[in-house]
């Protein structure tokens, strides 16, 4: 099971290793460890290993915020065929008008 400690741990290398990155790599770095940090420690414990825990919660919290960016062009409504009809797909003019209004 992987700790809370551990992952602290994993947080400050990530941390340090930053040092040496150029700007634009240290800000995306930051961004990495930030998501890491969002998280209290309960959700460290369903995995064995940190490697593993360290993927699954980065994964979560970039597909999380690519989603509250709306930068997914088609939803799962769209993707998925409802009542077997083919699945909608959004034209271009289409995702921009629906970006548009946020």
């Amino acid at each position: 099971m992987v700790t809370v400690t551990t992952m602290k741990k994993i947080i400050e290398r990530w941390k340090k290793g930053m040092r040496p990155l150029k700007v634009h790599d240290a800000k995306c770095g930051h961004k990495v460890v930030g998501m890491l940090e969002k998280y209290d420690g309960s959700e460290f414990g369903m995995f064995d290993d940190p490697l593993e825990a360290t993927t699954f919660l980065l994964l979560v919290g970039m597909l999380k915020e690519q989603d509250l960016n709306n930068r997914w062009p088609v939803g799962p409504e769209q993707v998925l065929p409802n009542q077997g009809k083919e699945p909608k797909i959004m034209e271009k003019r289409e995702i921009e008008s629906r970006t548009e209004r946020l």
